[in-house]
C-alpha cells in the first residue's frame, strides 16, 4: 500500500536529546518539520499529540537505529519502547523504518561535517535525518506496517504498542 492523498506522515528521527520531525502529505511532499527538545516522556508524547492532531497526522513513522550487520542495540530498543508509548498514547498506526545512515548523510548535506556542532545545528540534522527517513519509506512504497525484527520482517501493523521552516533557527518546538 502506498500513502494516499488524504494521508499525512509524520516522521521522527527519535533521540535521548531531541526527535527530529519532517512530514509528508501529497499537495507538498516531504519537507523537515522542525525538532522537538525531549523533557519526559510523558510531555514529549502530549506536545507530539497535539502536533499530530494540528497537522491532521494520519500515520507516524520512527527510525529504527540498527547496527551495521543489521542486529539491534541498546538504542534500537530504547526506540522500540518509545514506540509502544507512542502508538498507546496517539492511537496512530505506527512504522519502523530502518534509519541507517540518515545522521550522516544529512550532516553532509548541510555541509556541516569535520567539526563539532552546535545545539541548534544538531537540531538541523536530526530534522534532515527525519526527512531523508521519510524520503527512503515512501520510496519503498510506504508500507503500512513498516519493519519489526532485525531480519526486516513486517510488524503487526500499529501494534507496537503550521510548519517550522528547519534553515530558519525557528524549528525548535520548547
Amino acid at each position: 500500500m502506498e500513502a494516499d492523498a488524504a494521508e499525512v506522515i509524520l516522521a521522527l528521527d527519535v533521540g535521548a536529546a531531541r526527535i527530529g520531525l519532517a512530514q509528508w502529505d501529497a499537495r507538498r511532499g516531504v519537507r523537515e518539520a522542525g525538532v522537538l527538545r525531549r523533557t519526559r516522556l510523558a510531555e514529549d508524547l502530549a506536545r507530539l499529540g497535539r502536533l499530530a492532531r494540528e497537522r491532521g497526522v494520519t500515520r507516524l513513522l520512527v527510525g529504527l537505529p540498527r547496527n551495521l550487520d543489521g542486529s539491534e542495540g541498546p538504542q534500537a530498543q530504547r526506540v522500540r519502547d518509545f514506540v509502544v508509548a507512542l502508538t498507546e498514547a496517539l492511537g496512530l498506526p505506527v512504522a519502523l523504518w530502518d534509519e541507517y545512515a540518515t545522521s550522516q548523510e544529512a550532516t553532509a548535506a548541510l555541509g556541516l561535517g569535520g567539526r563539532p556542532l552546535s545545539a541548534r545545528e544538531r537540531g538541523l540534522v536530526d530534522a534532515r535525518a527525519a526527512a531523508l527517513l521519510l524520503e527512503r519509506y515512501l520510496g519503498a512504497g510506504a508500507p503500512p506496517k513498516g519493519l519489526s525484527a532485525p531480519g526486516g520482517e513486517p510488524a503487526p501493523e500499529a501494534s507496537t504498542g503550521d510548519d517550522f521552516q528547519a534553515d530558519t533557527g525557528q524549528n525548535m518546538l520548547t
